[in-house]
């Protein structure tokens, strides 16, 4: 079964999940860019670009946590 979620408290935080330990937290500047090219002629077909924070836990390194501040 795969997470794929994390529910928020009011103030924009992860809610931890049971027995959850967060390893790190980024409170501003974490970037993250995604880049998807063109099936067939491998040039850049969409990209995505976005920073904010970064929450990572020791149950969920696969599944991070990105609250996002922008998106370009």
């Amino acid at each position: 079964m795969a997470l794929n979620w994390a529910m928020l408290n009011p103030n924009r935080i992860p809610v931890p999940m049971n027995h959850e330990m967060t390893i790190l937290t980024v409170d501003s500047g974490a970037e993250v860019k995604l880049m998807i090219p063109d099936a067939e002629d491998e040039s850049v077909k969409l990209e995505l670009w976005a920073s904010g924070k970064l929450y990572l836990t020791d149950q969920r390194v696969r599944c991070l946590v990105f609250l996002l501040h922008s998106l370009r």
